[in-house]
């Protein structure tokens, strides 16, 4: 086997490259990343990305020198600083020839490890006939929890929640309609309803008769939507950082204003999409990874700024998420007779706590946890305290030595 930084720069770029395929694999084809070091340096670098790439079944990338590196647009950027060919470079050095076929295993152990290798991955029809991709983890014996992630967002922006909760749990999620893979038929809706009625086709898919559901971000809309819609096949639910439209009276954040004006636009037809896309992306030209919102932290740049990679996917997706955001889920509340767990902080200005909280006092049996800081994003990180509230209240175990979490109710 040949030495140990070598086979950790295959590891990495491996699992990068991995990490950013439902990018790449949506923006025009020729994406071009930063090269590493000039020069000769360059060429075990490029070899080595054209193996990776075959061997984790992406489209092949062009390197572009360091001379031209300002000229990538924000999401070759990204896709550059999360490649870090530079870092692999430092690591690499000469890839001997017989090293290729250990290489080509290298990086197939890490696709057996990933999120495309463990989570099973299955095509479900709802009502309407459209398509969606649906995840499972975990095995189908144990209680079942299904995840209504962030509108528009690869299912991969959930693995660590998945991982987190699949030793107790048969975790299921899905990618939103119209988004990912198939195009979604015509006459197919495209408001929040139908979206949580993707929710149950999902259920439906992974065999579930009932379970807990946990929405993030906009998906919180889809939780509290799906448990009134089908209280026989939601047994619990908590609403994390939930997107909630609550009134005028209900404050937003300045974030939650200017998405919304943005979705409005963008939603109207395929070429107001490209011009607020042609806006968002030049205003950002000289940021750094992750730059299109400042507050896009550049370990998920690759995935949060998926559905603004093309002007088709930007319209589909106003569509859908200006729907969330619009969608006043007061009118559904009394009628939520589940136990349901309403997670914000003080710190998040995405989307403002007040929304949360209102939505707490107005569920007949709900329950209202305010950290003292954390946001849409952070989040996505499933840190260990997060966890521990979640399998408390779903009734998983909780880590070895964590004590269980408690949380203040509301009504």
């Amino acid at each position: 086997m040949f030495p140990e930084p070598m086979q950790s720069a295959v590891v990495r770029l491996a699992t990068a490259a991995l990490s950013v395929r439902p990018l790449i694999d949506v923006l025009p084809p020729g994406v071009r990343v930063a090269a590493g070091p000039p020069g000769g340096g360059r060429r075990p670098v490029a070899r080595l990305l054209d193996r990776v790439m075959t061997g984790v079944g992406g489209p092949r990338l062009r390197l572009c020198p360091a001379d031209d590196a300002g000229d990538l647009n924000m999401f070759e950027k990204v896709v550059s600083h999360r490649l870090d060919l530079a870092g692999v470079a430092a690591s690499l050095g000469a890839v001997p020839r017989h090293a290729w076929p250990q290489i080509d295993d290298l990086v197939a152990g890490v696709v057996r490890v990933s999120f495309d290798g463990r989570m099973a991955r299955a095509r479900a029809l709802s009502d309407d006939g459209a398509p969606l991709n649906v995840y499972t983890a975990g095995h189908a014996s144990k209680p079942a929890v299904i995840i209504a992630s962030a509108c528009g967002m690869p299912a991969k922006l959930c693995e660590r929640w998945m991982r987190a909760l699949e030793p107790d749990c048969f975790v299921v999620t899905w990618e939103s309609r119209g988004l990912f893979g198939e195009a979604t038929p015509s006459g197919a809706a495209w408001d929040a309803r139908a979206q949580a009625g993707d929710l149950r086709a999902a259920l439906d898919r992974a065999g579930v008769s009932s379970a807990h559901v946990m929405g993030f971000c906009g998906g919180a809309v889809i939780a509290l939507l799906a448990a009134a819609a089908y209280p026989d096949r939601v047994s619990s639910v908590s609403v994390w950082h939930g997107d909630f439209e609550r009134g005028p009276s209900c404050p937003k954040t300045n974030h939650q204003q200017n998405v919304k004006a943005l979705m409005d636009i963008a939603a109207a037809s395929p070429s107001a999409a490209a011009a607020v896309r042609g806006l968002l992306c030049e205003s950002t030209r000289s940021a750094g990874p992750g730059g299109m919102l400042t507050k896009i932290r550049p370990e998920h740049a690759h995935l949060v700024l998926y559905p603004f990679a093309t002007a088709e996917l930007l319209h589909r997706y106003s569509q859908l998420n200006g729907d969330l955001m619009r969608t006043d889920v007061g009118t559904v509340l009394a009628a939520i007779r589940q136990p349901v767990l309403v997670v914000t902080s003080r710190t998040d200005d995405t989307a403002h706590p007040a929304g949360s909280i209102d939505v707490a006092r107005r569920l007949p049996r709900a329950s209202l946890r305010v950290e003292p800081e954390g946001d849409h994003l952070s989040l996505f990180d499933a840190a260990a305290p997060l966890v521990n509230l979640a399998r408390t209240f779903i009734g998983a175990p909780v880590a070895d030595g964590a004590a269980a979490d408690s949380w203040s109710v509301v009504s």
